[in-house]
């Protein structure tokens, strides 16, 4: 393949290829073009990129995207030729910003990359690609390094402000969504001692209710008692 100057999807036609899955229309359109190749899908950037650099399989890449000339290095670039393949798009990857914001996070809370590794359950060095790519992404510097230590630069600081509330209206809104689907139903389940008399508990019933303003259907008492 290195002495093509360029290629077309047929070309590949029975060539094995690495392949990003949910990368909008592109799937679809080498699936159909290359009905005879077999692709190798993966769902996750980091095993994707590994691949491209350990491997010899046939990968498509953007001109684009951040940071894949250093993915591509040591690979020959090939331009496509089909009108289907060159056009103008836009790829909002939500799934990988939340999770760089993740690891960002646990960077920031365990105050190292090995414990934020061990608290997101990836690699280090997985944890510091993807730091690296949203500071890429963003176009800014996040974290000052000095050797095994770092430092919050002032756009990581605001970054990291405005991430705990972006994190935080999301899960509200998935609390909310799921609470519309559910039809806007709950149940309270209290428990308390048998001899108890006071007013507190009503107190606090109508403070979570004021607080967490969700229609509660039922609200089920359980008291106990000990011998």
């Amino acid at each position: 393949m290195a002495e093509y100057s360029q290629l077309s999807l047929s070309q590949l036609n029975g060539f094995n290829c690495l392949l990003r899955d949910e990368i909008g229309f592109w799937t679809n359109l080498v699936k159909s073009k290359m009905p005879a190749s077999r692709f190798l899908i993966q769902t996750d950037e980091f095993e994707f990129e590994e691949l491209v650099r350990t491997s010899t399989l046939l990968c498509f890449s953007s001109s684009k995207v951040p940071g894949s000339e250093q993915t591509l290095k040591g690979r020959k670039r090939i331009p496509l030729t089909d009108p289907e393949v060159n056009v103008t798009y836009h790829l909002i990857s939500s799934a990988m910003l939340f999770r760089q914001i993740e690891y960002f996070q646990a960077i920031i809370e365990t105050g190292n990359f090995y414990q934020a590794a061990e608290k997101c359950n990836v690699s280090q060095s997985a944890i510091s690609q993807q730091i690296k790519k949203l500071e890429q992404e963003l176009g800014v510097k996040l974290l000052d390094r000095h050797n095994r230590t770092f430092s919050l630069t002032p756009a990581g600081k605001h970054f990291y402000r405005k991430s705990l509330i972006l994190v935080s209206d999301i899960e509200q809104i998935k609390r909310e969504t799921k609470r519309i689907a559910d039809n806007d139903h709950a149940t309270l389940r209290i428990g308390y001692y048998k001899g108890y008399h006071g007013n507190e508990l009503s107190e606090a019933v109508a403070e979570f209710s004021s607080k967490y303003p969700i229609n509660l259907t039922r609200c089920l008492f359980a008291t106990a008692s000990y011998s």
